[in-house]
């Protein structure tokens, strides 16, 4: 797969490209709050991803596209699931629906900070 290094682009530029794109996978090995990921759930892309605690913060804890990370053997399992299978692409789409879902919805955001701030008073 050729790749391609732009340096710095603009929002529209990645924004675009991710529109475009079948797949995000982020094999990274830290990530304090993998911002790429909301941005690929955001404009519809199914995300493969290293499972570490940046990604997880974004996609929670049960995303179909894990895999452990700095294990290539299984990125190249689970971007072969993906590329075999329907069930797993469905599978990967629905995730990202709902993860859109959380981190645009008001109500839920408002939920969400509400359960913080009470966990946060109990300790």
């Amino acid at each position: 797969l050729p790749i391609q290094r732009d340096g710095q682009v603009s929002h529209d530029t990645v924004e675009s490209a991710m529109q475009s794109a079948d797949l995000l996978i982020a094999p990274s090995r830290l990530e304090g709050g993998a911002l790429v990921l909301a941005e690929a759930v955001a404009v519809g892309l199914p995300v493969v991803a290293s499972r570490i605690p940046g990604h997880i913060g974004i996609l929670g804890e049960d995303h179909p596209g894990w895999f452990p990370q700095g294990d290539a053997q299984a990125l190249a399992a689970r971007i072969g699931a993906w590329i075999a299978s329907p069930r797993d692409r469905a599978a990967l789409q629905a995730a990202g629906e709902t993860v859109r879902y959380r981190l645009t919805d008001g109500a839920a955001e408002a939920a969400s900070l509400v359960r913080l701030l009470r966990d946060i008073l109990r300790h």
